[in-house]
């Protein structure tokens, strides 16, 4: 954003408000101009995983097996169908 503003509208740096303050994007600035402009909202990143449980080699097995007898009786080919899984396993 500061690029596109120093190379469209570069007196935005260099001239003073009324108040005496110069124009600072900050990251208050960019959350407004993001949502006012663009309609885009800021989210949260996700948290960190929790600790694995005790039992991770036998869950992770289970899990295989449950999408391994998907994909065979659904006859499944499309890879889409393994980059949707998410950190919950569902489908």
């Amino acid at each position: 954003i500061v690029a596109q503003l120093q190379h469209h509208v570069p007196q935005i740096f260099s001239t003073k408000s009324p108040d005496g303050s110069m124009f600072q994007c900050s990251e208050t600035w960019v959350r407004s101009f993001l949502l006012h402009n663009l309609h885009w909202r800021m989210c949260q990143s996700t948290h960190t995983a929790q600790k694995l449980p005790t039992n991770v080699n036998e869950v992770c097995l289970e899990q295989f097996f449950r999408l391994a007898l998907t994909i065979q009786n659904n006859v499944i080919h499309s890879p889409v169908f393994y980059m949707n899984i998410n950190q919950t396993n569902v489908i």
